[in-house]
């Protein structure tokens, strides 16, 4: 006789996929132990007291063990892939400062062998922002390349990480979307930098040198 359905829920751990269960009455099929499941509208663990007493009014001897809370057998189920989480993003930020450091520094050097040039284009009249424009436009490439590789890395190794992944597709759009928006802003900062140095060469000296 089915005395009623209930909705899909984890029995063991976050992850577990929604199977089919039955549930019996303890007095059918008791087991080692049993679980008594509160829904409280204070702090659960204020109540663990009287909890322990109301169980003791129904048999002294029973005993009563592990209160915890919803919240703790949560946070204790995903600790593990939180600190894993926790290191890949920090891993993830030192990459990208990496980034930031590694365009800046090619960039500077750049415009720093190409100084006479811009010196010239400047003197022969050529607009601050043109070469401005010219350096940016140089560093931006570089970097577009860069995450093309990136992203097509990621996607290999897709899978590689879905298994410490929850709640978010290991294809989640909006994420590359995000980090690609996200790489692109850092490219554009540390593009800009020796894109401006490049605006205050002054002609006259590097001339003078040549």
């Amino acid at each position: 006789m089915v005395v009623g359905v209930v909705g899909n829920a984890k029995q063991i751990s976050l992850r577990d996929q929604d199977e089919a269960e039955i549930y019996f009455p303890y007095a059918q099929k008791p087991g080692i132990f049993g679980t008594l499941v509160l829904r409280t509208a204070v702090d659960p663990m204020s109540l663990s007291n009287a909890v322990r007493q109301a169980v003791w009014s129904l048999d002294k001897d029973q005993p009563v063990w592990k209160i915890r809370t919803v919240r703790y057998l949560v946070q204790r189920d995903v600790e593990d892939d939180r600190l894993l989480m926790v290191l890949m993003t920090g891993f993830g930020v030192l990459a990208m400062l990496l980034t930031a450091l590694g365009t800046y520094g090619v960039l500077s050097n750049t415009v720093g062998q190409r100084r006479q040039e811009i010196g010239v284009r400047i003197a022969l009249g050529s607009d601050l922002r043109t070469v401005r424009n010219l350096v940016m436009r140089q560093g931006l490439k570089m970097v577009l390349a860069g995450i093309i590789v990136g992203s097509l890395a990621a996607l290999a190794a897709s899978r590689a990480i879905a298994s410490v992944l929850y709640g978010i597709s290991a294809l989640d759009v909006g994420a590359y979307a995000a980090g690609v928006m996200v790489m692109m802003g850092v490219a554009f900062v540390a593009s800009y930098l020796p894109a401006r140095s490049a605006t205050r060469v002054d002609p006259a000296r590097v001339l003078r040198c040549e």
